[in-house]
């Protein structure tokens, strides 16, 4: 079964239920007739195909997700196999895109928002603190969002991210050289 092969926590990430809140700052989802059938690349195992579809199922609810979509279209799917892990990556008109990769051998998730076109209406930190909840409930991982580390990277991009204390959770934010937001992620291993 399913639910005895892939950790439920794992899951959690990208399965819950949408929050009411995130409504607010996308445009509706796309819906199912719209959404196009996600590209298969690798040898599927009937763990990571039903790991896939689960995903894929419920990804138009999830926080992350909503930023990129927001105000465009979708026009690509492709969903990765390896072993029983799983990546899928959309791709959207106006040039975002957005990846979740789950492994559920290791209990290892993360998605990215990548935003070729900003901005977003909610603050950064509070859209991932968003995310968080969704992944772990009302109390979150345990990040303390008034705790972020900032870091320079290559080509003046700036990243400021958050640690949790529980499965190793990660949230971050990248902004360009003009501050402007790059890319979100939120990942997890327990």
């Amino acid at each position: 079964m399913l639910g005895s092969e892939i950790p439920k926590r794992g899951v959690a990430i990208f399965c819950i239920a949408g929050l009411a809140g995130c409504m607010s700052l996308a445009a509706p989802p796309p819906s199912p007739d719209r959404t196009p059938s996600c590209q298969t690349e690798g040898e599927a195992t009937s763990t990571s195909r039903l790991l896939a579809e689960e995903l894929q199922r419920n990804v138009n609810s999830l926080p992350l997700f909503l930023a990129a979509a927001k105000n465009t279209t979708m026009h690509a799917c492709n969903a990765s196999h390896t072993g029983i892990s799983v990546e899928l990556l959309y791709g959207f008109q106006n040039g975002n895109q957005y990846s979740l990769k789950h492994d559920p051998a290791i209990e290892w998730s993360e998605q990215h928002a990548r935003l070729r076109n900003p901005p977003i209406a909610e603050d950064p930190g509070q859209l991932l603190s968003r995310a968080e909840q969704r992944a772990f409930g009302a109390q979150g991982c345990g990040i303390d969002w008034q705790q972020p580390g900032t870091v320079p990277l290559k080509d003046g991009l700036i990243e400021k991210s958050w640690r949790g204390k529980v499965c190793n959770c990660r949230a971050s934010v990248r902004h360009d050289k003009s501050g402007g937001l790059m890319e979100l992620s939120l990942s997890s291993a327990c």
